[in-house]
């Protein structure tokens, strides 16, 4: 199949995947109590947060080996193994902390000890549904098998939004069955992935290559300063909001978080068709990454025009107790504009192994940290989401510096 003609396949399926995960999270603002939507909130940022640290770095270097040696499926399979028995490493020194923030900040927010525990063995399954899928999609994707990943998606996506619609209908909607519903996506996903990559590579077991190891490793101890950072950006936003707001806040926050994530198709298009792109490309690379980065911007300037004309159309989505966010509506489509162009940028450049300068990000943001209290008001909606929007500079700017390094270069 022509590559477009499966890059439009893809991002339709994409979209409906997204308009269905939209709708659930929808849903969920209206349905949900302020203060449950505030746990629920959390929860969904812990989850993501969980994914990119147990992540950090191995994701990186298990593309940029897989570009290099495709399509060797003996070799992709021991490139599987040693970023597999890697991420569990990293998970082992990941999941204890951010298993202590989750319980502060449940805490903070009004959940009690049963709450607190049901949702921390909650994030152990989610955890543990995501190392037996993460990475292992990749392969499909470059064997060019997006469209049977994305249908798989699509499905889940949908089945997720009845479940949470008939829990609605029956009067059993908890924050409890919304953050259920989600793991179980995750847990529903782990067979037929797994049966396609088997599939697809020489049965195991593959071998452990020491090189392999060490490869991944520097990928690792380069990538994991930025990434722990990067984390702690997305929840020092929140741990903000709960220390100097009501959970009336954090639940607002996190109600226009839902609507910005409209633009989740287009992580979705970086790692299924942009980053094998980006990362088997040998020339033109500067022409390449703009057209990539700039198809990767489209969806978040279209989504910041239609705050700016029609913000009570974009509210209304997400019930009456937001209804008057119409400032915070505009602010938040250009966060997650910039965030979603920065993260597209950094992870192309990244998925060719180009981390030397990742590190920039760090000095950039603290500095954007000291700076922020004197200019926004944290305890509020705008200032939360001010405050957001700015961590992207950090990321660019690496990114930027990174690819004129390795062009200089040579690479």
């Amino acid at each position: 199949m022509p590559p477009i003609k499966r890059a439009l396949i893809f991002l339709t399926g994409s979209a409906v995947a997204q308009a269905a995960a939209s709708l659930t999270g929808l849903l969920l603002a209206r349905w949900l109590i302020i203060e449950d939507y505030a746990i629920y909130t959390i929860m969904i940022a812990i989850t993501g947060a969980v994914t990119v640290l147990t992540r950090s770095g191995v994701h990186l270097g298990f593309s940029t080996l897989l570009g290099r040696s495709w399509p060797d499926l003996t070799r992709a399979g021991q490139i599987l193994r040693a970023a597999v028995h890697l991420r569990r490493i990293v998970s082992m020194f990941m999941l204890p902390p951010v298993m202590a923030v989750t319980v502060y900040l449940l805490w903070e927010n009004g959940a009690g000890s049963w709450l607190v525990l049901a949702m921390l063995g909650l994030l152990f399954l989610y955890w543990w549904a995501d190392m037996r899928t993460q990475m292992l999609d990749q392969v499909l994707y470059f064997d060019k098998q997006t469209t049977k990943v994305q249908t798989l998606d699509t499905l889940l996506s949908i089945a997720r939004a009845c479940f949470v619609a008939t829990l609605f209908l029956s009067g059993g909607l908890t924050v409890i069955w919304a953050v259920m519903a989600s793991v179980g996506v995750a847990i529903a996903r782990m067979v037929p992935i797994g049966i396609w990559v088997r599939r697809k590579l020489p049965q195991p077991p593959h071998e452990l290559v020491p090189s392999d190891r060490e490869t991944l490793r520097q990928t690792v101890m380069k990538e994991m300063p930025v990434t722990i950072f990067v984390v702690f950006q997305g929840q020092i936003v929140l741990l903000v909001l709960s220390l100097a707001a009501t959970s009336a806040e954090v639940a607002g926050y996190g109600a226009l978080t839902r609507i910005t994530q409209l633009l989740v198709p287009v992580q979705a298009f970086v790692f299924a068709f942009a980053v094998p792109i980006f990362a088997k490309r040998k020339a033109h690379l500067g022409r390449t990454l703009t057209t990539l980065v700039g198809l990767c911007t489209a969806p978040g300037l279209f989504l910041v025009a239609t705050a700016l004309v029609f913000p009570a159309g974009l509210l209304w989505l997400v019930g009456p107790n937001y209804a008057d966010l119409h400032t915070e509506i505009v602010l938040a489509c250009i966060m997650a504009m910039l965030i979603r162009t920065a993260g597209a940028l950094r992870g192309l450049v990244s998925h060719r192994g180009w981390l030397t300068y990742n590190w920039l990000s760090i000095p950039i943001n603290l500095a954007w940290i000291a700076a922020a209290p004197f200019v926004f008001d944290l305890g509020t909606i705008s200032g939360a989401l001010m405050f957001q929007m700015g961590f992207s500079l950090g990321t660019i700017t690496s990114a930027l510096v990174d690819f004129a390094v390795a062009r200089k270069r040579g690479l």
